[in-house]
């Protein structure tokens, strides 16, 4: 039998990033949240160096986890997200970030970060011990 899942809206997308890094997301971020939860990532994300774009990876985990309720047919969130950049220091903080994320999610045992692990979850269809996230690091010359 498939255990109920929590809600979870997009709104509750500010919370998620708050109990994640101690600190709000950008309203951009917050746009880019809802939009891909409804299937409307933008085809590229223009923003400047240090505002935030690899926090791409944790809206794309949270939107993955919104969609989890809806049928396989239904859900335009992507199984699989590539965070693809042409700067060695960049692909490395971006899987420090994904594995940071991977270890609240997995370690999560209450909140907002409780209700999005166990979404992540679902679809594993409540395998004793399935992790919410994987994470791995594709990177030329290694």
């Amino acid at each position: 039998m498939k255990k109920t899942l929590s809600k979870l809206h997009a709104s509750d997308f500010r919370d998620y990033f708050q109990e994640l890094y101690l600190y709000p997301p950008m309203n951009w971020q917050i746009e880019l949240a809802g939009a891909a939860c409804e299937g409307n990532w933008p085809e590229f994300i223009y923003l400047p160096t240090g505002a935030g774009k690899t926090s791409a990876i944790d809206i794309a985990v949270f939107a993955l986890a919104y969609q989890a309720s809806e049928q396989p047919s239904s859900r335009s969130a992507a199984m699989r997200t590539f965070l693809v950049v042409d700067r060695r220091t960049v692909v490395s903080d971006a899987y420090y970030r994904a594995t940071n994320l991977q270890s609240r999610l997995e370690n999560a045992t209450s909140g907002i970060l409780k209700t999005v692990a166990d979404r992540l979850r679902s679809y594993s269809d409540h395998e004793i011990g399935a992790k919410p996230l994987s994470v791995v690091q594709m990177r030329g010359g290694i």
